[in-house]
């Protein structure tokens, strides 16, 4: 049984395989791939050459409309989730369309083929984009706290009192229901309409008149600590839990129920609020009756606040560093730690002693002393020196800017008891520098250490410090202080020094031969373009090309031979070895004027065939897969069951035509049928299909273009007849062996490759294979394989 992953319309399988052969088509998304499966409309075997295609919408709720574009030029506009049936097979299209306040699927547009009886599947997801407006609620009098309520979509629900503005409201119809307020007369309407527009502030106004009153007015006024202190408040009744207002600044609140209120004055840091002996308060927070006919104040004065916590904040130097410590006060305040930090404490006089640390003197003075004043911040900072010299911090290499050069920087050494007398630069090209080897490494430099220097930089050059280009060194710094000691090894560091090198390659045309004169254009680093001809072999070179320089070469044919050949551009990566970089030119090739609808020129003719245009499931680039080298060895059962047709001679003459039309050795046939290359089973173990091609060799190759085929399966349904389509599904296979993976859409040129059957044969067996189709093989043969496709440009 054969494990396979379905590629797209038609198949590849990969599993070593020993013939006969029972082809058993599971889909598992691991091991291997269908390359094609192929069929058609005889007597036998009824054809089905419609399909379904599938849409789906999310999220569920949203009904988004669509357009199908299908072959032909047939176009289904639908909208939602949708299941079309019986549509014809084809290449198809989906476009997404736009949905008001939704951000589009991506991509925006799909395409894929539906193959027969098969079911396509597009799936798109919408976002949806925040539309949000603000709504101004302004009453008259502007102090008066009325109620109302703000109702809109979705549930949305907002109880206010008074004059204010509300922000980020969704967009949508809403009303405003004004609500009464004793003491007042509510004219009406008392419900007003109005949509929220986005970024737009829609106003709901209303004007209340003085009524027989029951009610008085509140001023809420305070004592501000300075002018760059805002005052807050907010304003709650005790008997109404919907009641709030809140405000900035004295105010006078007018037409407030005649009740009880609570009036909270927001913090203020380091500062408490005084109301007074005859105010009652609690916390910040004053209790008011409001009475009719009185002055209704409530007053607050802030004061600073003696029990206000501050800021203590304790820094070693160095600050990673772990050092024990003792934080005291006079009054019996002890506190232990370790390392760096910040604590919240109350305002007092504190003094901190710093600990020893092994390896490390211990700061002087040992013992500080700092008052830490109402709402605010002190830092007691010490500084231990390490005993010996620390390891160099923030030690890079790069390329320099010369050939071969290597720039080194690091960060000075600081914190030690022994000053720092010089920095030791070494390298090794044996291999990484350690501490048992450090003293076999070279010392390429000794840099003196200055006094308030931070950072130190050298570069390192052949001719100075024997520096190989190309050869890999491993380099480090150490410090070493005045009595001679050194620092610990920094981090291991490899370089490579740069060095120029020539970037060569080849350029051959669709058949393999040389093509000469053809002008070569590379861009490297930033330094202008390069041009270069091909010589007589179709080589060319470009020397004096940094190691370290990424570059891109292209051919530049357009204008020296317009309509000849599509381009191609190559991305060299720095410090990447391409090698010689061999170009196979595509021919501009003309194809058939019947489907110039369905390919723009040979190249997109080219791509979509070897299904090199995108990127699909089992090849996530555009490498061509194909075999690298012809003829290939085509094995075939010496024992073919007996059903009125010799299988084996008749696909021995499609092998012939083949090699015949093309005039080149593409097939030959072997009896070892373990080591074909192509192992061809009759059989009708897969009735849905007449004819299919396989993978079995390499295993577990799981994108196409990564290995270059080393074995295939060619199987031949034994109910297919008569005997010219017996040869057309044996030609047709065989195409796919050689490297079209796609089937052709356009039914109007007679391709061999269509589809379904086109009639190729109609015209005589001579006549089989369309020019377009021979060009189409002649430049898969003469392309190398895993070539990314994408390089190729009109």
């Amino acid at each position: 049984m054969n494990i396979h992953l379905a590629v797209a319309e038609g198949g590849l399988f990969m599993a070593r395989l020993h013939v006969p052969v029972a082809y058993v088509s599971l889909v598992l998304l691991a091991l291997s791939a269908v390359l094609v499966a192929c069929s058609d409309d005889e007597p036998l075997h009824p054809f089905v050459k419609t399909g379904t295609v599938v849409i789906g919408a999310s999220p569920d709720t949203l009904a988004p409309p669509w357009l199908l574009e299908g072959p032909g030029g047939s176009l289904a506009p639908g909208a939602g989730d949708s299941i079309l049936q019986d549509l014809a097979v084809g290449r198809y299209r989906l476009t997404w369309e736009s949905v008001s306040g939704w951000a589009l699927p991506v991509p925006e547009v799909r395409s894929d083929s539906l193959a027969a009886g098969d079911s396509l599947v597009f799936t798109g997801t919408y976002f949806p984009l925040p539309e949000t407006g603000s709504v101004a609620v302004a009453i008259t009098p502007d102090t008066l706290a009325a109620p109302w309520l703000l109702e809109g979509p979705d549930f949305f629900s907002y109880p206010g009192v008074g004059s204010l503005v509300l922000g980020n409201i969704p967009v949508g119809d809403y009303t405003v229901t004004w609500q009464g307020l004793e003491g007042w007369v509510n004219p009406g309407p008392f419900t007003v309409a109005s949509a929220v527009t986005e970024d737009d502030t829609t106003v709901f106004s209303h004007t209340y008149a003085p009524g027989p009153c029951n009610c008085g007015d509140l001023t809420i006024a305070h004592f501000s600590p300075g002018e760059e202190y805002a005052f807050f408040w907010e304003l709650t009744r005790m008997q109404d839990e919907d009641f709030f207002i809140e405000g900035e600044g004295d105010t006078t609140l007018i037409g407030l129920p005649l009740d009880y209120y609570r009036v909270l004055y927001r913090p203020i840091l380091g500062f408490r609020v005084d109301f007074g002996p005859f105010q009652e308060h609690e916390g910040n927070v004053a209790v008011v009756r409001i009475r009719e006919g009185v002055d209704n104040v409530v007053y607050g004065v802030y004061v600073p606040d003696e029990d206000n916590m501050g800021l203590l904040t304790i820094t070693p130097v160095p600050v990673d560093l772990e050092s024990p410590w003792t934080l005291t006060t006079a009054n019996g305040f002890d506190l232990p730690g370790t390392g760096g930090g910040s604590i919240l404490v109350t305002p007092n006089t504190y003094t901190l002693t710093w600990g020893e640390v092994p390896g490390w003197a211990s700061p002087s003075p040992l013992t500080q002393t700092l008052t830490l004043p109402l709402a605010g911040s002190i830092e007691f900072t010490g500084r231990y020196l390490a005993l010996s010299p620390l390891q160099v911090e923030g030690f890079t290499t790069r390329a320099g800017e010369q050939t071969g050069e290597i720039d080194l920087a690091w960060t000075a050494v600081e914190n030690v008891q022994i000053p720092i007398a010089d920095y030791l630069v070494a390298g090794n090209t044996a291999g990484p520098i350690t501490v048992d080897n450090w003293s076999g490494a070279d010392l390429l430099a000794t840099i003196p250490a200055q006094v308030g220097q931070e950072t130190y930089q050298l570069t390192l050059a052949p001719g100075t410090h024997g520096l190989v280009p190309g050869q890999p060194i491993w380099l480090a710094v150490r410090a070493r202080n005045e009595q001679g000691v050194l620092s610990p090894l920094t981090p291991e560091t490899v370089e490579i020094p740069t060095f120029d090198r020539t970037i060569t390659g080849r350029l051959t045309d669709g058949l393999g031969r040389a093509v000469t004169g053809a002008p070569v254009a590379l861009l490297a680093g930033s330094h202008p373009a390069l041009e270069a001809v091909t010589d007589g072999s179709g080589a060319f070179a470009f020397p004096g090309i940094a190691s370290n320089d990424s570059f891109i070469l292209e051919t530049r044919t357009a204008e020296w031979q317009p309509g000849a050949w599509f381009d191609f551009r190559f991305t060299g990566l720095e410090d990447e070895d391409p090698g010689e970089i061999a170009i196979g030119l595509i021919p501009r090739y003309e194809t058939d004027a019947a489907c110039a609808d369905r390919y723009a020129d040979f190249l997109d003719y080219l791509l979509q065939m070897t299904k090199t245009d995108g990127p699909t499931n089992d090849r996530p680039d555009q490498r061509l897969h194909k075999w690298d080298h012809f003829p290939l060895e085509i094995y075939l059962p010496d024992n073919p069951p007996a059903v009125g047709y010799d299988f084996p001679a008749l696909t021995r003459l499609a092998m012939d035509q083949w090699n015949a039309t093309m005039g080149m050795d593409l097939f030959t046939e072997t009896a070892d049928s373990l080591n074909a290359e192509v192992v061809v089973s009759f059989s009708d173990a897969v009735p849905q299909v007449n004819g299919q091609v396989v993978m079995l060799a390499p295993p577990g190759v799981r994108y196409l273009g990564d290995a270059v085929p080393e074995q295939m399966g060619l199987y031949l349904n034994i109910g297919v007849f008569p005997e010219q389509r017996i040869i057309e599904v044996a030609m047709h296979e065989m195409g796919h062996i050689l490297g079209i993976y796609d089937h052709s859409l356009c039914s109007e040129a007679g391709y061999l490759m269509y589809i379904t059957s086109a009639g190729a044969l109609d015209q005589g067996i001579e006549n089989a294979i369309h020019p377009d189709e021979q060009a189409l093989v002649r430049t898969i043969v003469n392309l190398p394989q895993g070539v990314d496709m994408s390089r190729y440009y009109r």
